[in-house]
């Protein structure tokens, strides 16, 4: 259990979204992945993160996807966001970091 003050539990969040999206497989950003995504979003917002999770949601031509974002254990944020943007936000990451 998280000894913060108002943390929502993320794996309760996690959970949460399953029963929400159930016809949605959610993928996890890998550790190398996470680190380029927290670059490339630290150049706006700053952000702390352990785990970041995306569902991928398609309809009518349109690709919205929901990035959930936790940090020891505790939920931190969401957003949607365009595929390509959040690919963005990973190469601006990466190119930081090299």
């Amino acid at each position: 259990m998280n000894a913060q003050k108002n943390c929502k539990l993320f794996s309760e969040v996690i959970n949460n979204a399953r029963l929400e999206w159930p016809h949605i497989i959610p993928y996890k950003f890998s550790e190398e992945t996470l680190k380029y995504f927290l670059l490339g979003y630290n150049t706006k917002e700053k952000l702390e993160a352990d785990t970041v999770t995306v569902w991928p949601e398609y309809r009518e031509r349109v690709a919205k996807w929901y990035v959930l974002i936790g940090n020891n254990n505790c939920f931190v944020k969401w957003f949607d966001i365009l595929p390509n943007e959040l690919q963005e936000i990973i190469d601006i990451g990466y190119k930081k970091y090299f």
